[in-house]
């Protein structure tokens, strides 16, 4: 069973993430609560990615599994 969260609740909890950082936890450093968004954010898109790397390499072993492969040529560039 697939998880899915709406994106309006997505956003409200970036929102406040972020405005918890600002406004609570670096209140007096916003130039530190900046750089820690950041390493948050970039930290998720490279989980994220690695996720669906993963997915999309999985999906090519299926394929590739389902294939004929002695009915190909496949001594092109080999010496």
């Amino acid at each position: 069973m697939a998880r899915e969260v709406s994106e309006s609740c997505m956003d409200s909890l970036l929102t406040e993430i972020v405005s918890s950082y600002c406004n609570v936890l670096y209140a007096t450093k916003p130039e530190l609560a900046a750089r820690r968004i950041e390493a948050i954010g970039y930290q998720v898109g490279h989980q994220l990615s690695e996720r669906i790397m993963f997915i999309q390499l999985e999906c090519w072993i299926l394929k590739c599994g389902s294939m004929n492969w002695s009915e190909l040529d496949c001594n092109v560039g080999i010496s």
